[in-house]
């Protein structure tokens, strides 16, 4: 079975707590599950713990797939690679040097533009495990020298080839990668009783291949909600694969789409100190992948 989540919200849905929660769950019932996340970011500033984690594994590797990691009880580089295929860190912009231009609507406006704020990126390919790292020296230069020396170091650590975000974000673009991705589904299904597939951002899906996949189940998650999307799944993305071409990325955009789907069913979720904590409300969930 595969099951995708997603968010309403382009930043702090809940769809890594939510994913951890439902994997514990299901592993606590017996099932033999996999993750599955195609595409992910982070942030050096915020998120240094994982820079380290990182220069002791060889590879690029963000928060969430080191969380997954850890309930799947996955710590080799390649095995959580196939699980997480592209990783981009994201740094902050020297905010000093648009101060000193007397120019912080600017700041504002590119501290929006996550291009501007990509700074390093690792590709691992499958089947074959090859995997490439990349450093946009255009966009080093806009962070300030403390960060700037995290990232030489990171870069030189990891071999990185130098280019610029067009160039990455055509690669990315590509129907290479687009099958290599299928191809790491394709593995990380085998075997399993359900692989968990979660999306980035408040896109559908996290790579456009996947609307030719099957997926027989949908979460949208929201702070405090979930919704569940089984009866519609199909009309969804046929609904995502007519209007893509007229629309570009906005038909992949989740609120549009729930404007336009009705859900099977919703929870309320509860808060929790720690990602970890039990929410009994996932006992009914999962009774929906149990199906």
């Amino acid at each position: 079975m595969k099951v995708l989540i997603t968010g309403l919200m382009v930043y702090d849905s809940g769809k890594t707590w939510f994913t951890v929660t439902l994997a514990r769950k299901l592993i606590s019932k017996g099932f033999k599950i996999s993750i599955y996340k195609p595409v992910s970011g982070h942030s050096l500033w915020h998120q240094y713990s994982t820079i380290v984690e990182s220069i002791e594994k060889g590879m690029l590797f963000g928060e969430d797939i080191l969380k997954y990691g850890e309930v799947l009880d996955i710590r080799d580089s390649k095995r959580l690679a196939l699980m997480n295929p592209i990783d981009i860190l994201f740094a902050p912009l020297d905010i000093v040097k648009y101060i000193d231009d007397r120019n912080i609507e600017k700041a504002l406006v590119d501290l929006d533009n996550q291009f501007l704020q990509m700074i390093l990126a690792r590709v691992s390919f499958c089947p074959d495990g090859i995997t490439k790292h990349y450093v946009f020296g255009e966009n080093t230069s806009r962070t300030t020298q403390t960060v700037r020396e995290v990232i030489e170091s990171l870069a030189k650590k990891f071999n990185a080839i130098e280019t610029d975000v067009m160039s990455f974000n055509r690669l990315l673009q590509s129907k290479e990668v687009d099958d290599k991705l299928s191809t790491c589904l394709e593995m990380l299904t085998k075997g399993n009783d359900a692989v968990l597939i979660e999306s980035f951002n408040n896109s559908l899906i996290p790579y456009m291949g996947l609307i030719k996949e099957e997926i027989d189940l949908l979460f949208v998650v929201y702070p405090s909600v979930v919704l569940i999307y089984r009866s519609s799944i199909k009309d969804l993305m046929r609904f995502v694969t007519q209007n893509i071409h007229i629309y570009g990325g906005k038909a992949l955009v989740t609120d549009v789409l729930v404007n336009n789907f009705k859900y099977d069913k919703y929870y309320v979720l509860k808060p929790r100190v720690s990602i970890y904590d039990n929410d009994e409300i996932f006992d009914d969930i999962i009774k929906y992948i149990a199906l």
